[in-house]
């Protein structure tokens, strides 16, 4: 997630992630957050910490700090790791379903088109 994004986000609240081109909805629980990032254009040592590739070296960009989700159930092989997906973080709780908007829902069956 970039760094802009990340003041909601804690070890233990709440996620819904939805893979690109899917219609399904994963819940699962933040299971941590990355201490700290290095770039390619740091230095050889990195100290551990994740190195977060720059796609544009010459504009300053909000980082990327790998964050942890653990999914609720197991859900097979479905996606392979580092899919890109939607993931919202819903706080303390998981969101009502029930209670989502008509743009929610709509956002949601247009993803069907691709």
């Amino acid at each position: 997630m970039e760094e802009t994004k990340l003041e909601g986000v804690r070890p233990g609240y709440r996620a819904e992630i939805t893979p690109l081109g899917s219609n399904r909805v994963l819940k699962g629980t933040v299971d941590s957050v990355a201490a700290g990032v290095t770039n390619t254009s740091s230095t050889s040592d990195a100290k551990g910490m994740a190195t977060i590739d720059s796609n544009l070296e010459w504009v300053r960009l909000a980082q990327r700090v790998p964050v942890r989700i653990r999914l609720d159930e197991q859900q097979g092989n479905l996606w392979p790791a580092g899919t890109t997906a939607t993931v919202v973080i819903t706080g303390k709780q998981d969101r009502d379903a029930s209670q989502d908007s008509f743009f929610r829902k709509l956002a949601h069956r247009l993803r069907e088109f691709g």
